[in-house]
């Protein structure tokens, strides 16, 4: 027999605004209700215990950190895009595995890319060229062993799609995604990530000048491409114009703003989506925009939560 599926929350924002806080807050909210809590964390799934395909997330991951060092936003977006190919697995499994009452996803493959992708595609120039970019890549990964699965996946996933695109030619293949009209780039990354947008999305708003501050409060990581005060600062702009947009055209996906500057807000907004009863079913009256109060809101990698399966019953751990 069929298992309902549960309701699938998606907790976006630009790197530093508190994702993976927000998560295990949402754990630990649901394990109060009595529900049944799933999460996973994208675009790193291997730092969730149980995550199907761990081995090939870390090495796609270990692409986009060489992308960061070397300093190619044309490596970076094809790395990117090929992690949010891992998304429908991963999701999948998780909802068919432990059919949790709420499955929460650290990023979302969609709504990101809808946010990400215009703003690569800004910086995309040309296509990758296959021998300087091969050696160096192999450089920072230590060898091919390291780049191959990288290149086997892909070339699986474009025998799934009946694309005939080479990897040194993905950065300007995937900038012309987001030069499709709304409904088609929805549909077509829906597609290419075998997923479907969530019921609601959580966007947690912070200034860009107050992101800085929490990543380089991290420590540790090397910081990301795009993770300077005016790079999020259009990233969140550009998150804000994709809310807009799902307002106009998927009524079926609750959206929030959260303003993360406060506690009482935040606590609010994370609390009001557990409580809601569970059905699977997306209601055209759903979706709402709170106002930001941050002016101009218009205008690294965190940690992931490493929490799987049902949260009543499995234990944190990360991957080194």
């Amino acid at each position: 027999m069929e298992r309902p599926h549960g309701r699938r929350i998606s907790v976006v924002g630009i790197d530093g605004s508190g994702k993976s806080t927000a998560i295990l807050r949402l754990v630990e909210l649901g394990s109060s209700l009595g529900g049944e809590v799933s999460v996973f964390t994208c675009p790193a799934y291997h730092r969730t215990p149980d995550a199907p395909l761990a081995d090939l997330s870390r090495a796609l991951d270990r692409l986009g950190i060489a992308a960061d060092r070397l300093g190619s936003f044309e490596l970076k977006a094809a790395a990117l895009y090929l992690q949010m190919t891992l998304y429908g697995p991963v999701e999948g499994f998780f909802r068919d595995t432990w059919s949790p009452r709420v499955l929460v996803s650290e990023r979302n493959a969609i709504v990101d890319s809808l946010a990400y992708g215009p703003f690569y595609g800004r910086m995309v120039r040309t296509n990758l060229d296959p021998g300087p970019t091969r050696t160096a890549v192999e450089r920072e990964l230590g060898g091919s062993e390291g780049f191959d699965p990288v290149l086997a996946w892909h070339a699986a996933e474009c025998r799934r799609l009946g694309l005939e695109v080479s990897f040194w030619d993905l950065p300007v293949h995937v900038r012309g995604i987001f030069e499709l009209p709304w409904e088609r780039r929805v549909e077509d990354l829906g597609r290419r990530f075998r997923s479907s947008l969530p019921d609601v999305v959580l966007f947690l708003d912070v200034p860009p000048d107050e992101a800085v501050r929490r990543i380089a409060a991290r420590g540790g990581a090397e910081r990301e491409l795009h993770e300077s005060a005016k790079m999020l600062g259009e990233l969140r702009a550009s998150y804000r114009a994709v809310l807009d947009a799902l307002s106009k055209h998927a009524p079926g996906t609750e959206c929030r703003i959260v303003d993360t500057m406060d506690p009482g807000a935040t606590e609010a907004a994370l609390r009001d989506p557990l409580g809601r009863r569970s059905c699977g079913v997306r209601h055209p009256g759903d979706y709402v925009i709170e106002a930001s109060p941050h002016p101009g809101a218009r205008g690294g990698n965190e940690e992931g939560p490493a929490v799987a399966g049902p949260s009543r019953s499995r234990s944190a751990g990360t991957d080194q």
